[in-house]
């Protein structure tokens, strides 16, 4: 059996890169960005300080997603 890999933040995003496209006729790309989004957003509410969109940047740019490529 293969070891297990780790996902690096850049896996990520680049994960998103990959499934957004097919967001919606997809159920995978569906799950897949589900669980993204569910992760940018709980790093959004451990952000202490800003209005909600400079909360969102931060772990937008952990995972190198840029703020064109986010659904506001």
């Amino acid at each position: 059996m293969a070891p297990k890999q780790e996902l690096q933040n850049n896996d990520i995003g680049e994960l998103w890169k990959r499934y957004k496209p097919l967001e919606g006729g997809d159920d995978h790309a569906d799950l897949v960005l589900g669980l993204i989004r569910k992760l940018i957003l709980q790093g959004a509410r451990d952000v202490a300080y800003g209005s909600w969109r400079e909360k969102l940047s931060h772990p937008l740019r952990t995972y190198g997603i840029s703020e064109d490529e986010w659904d506001f």
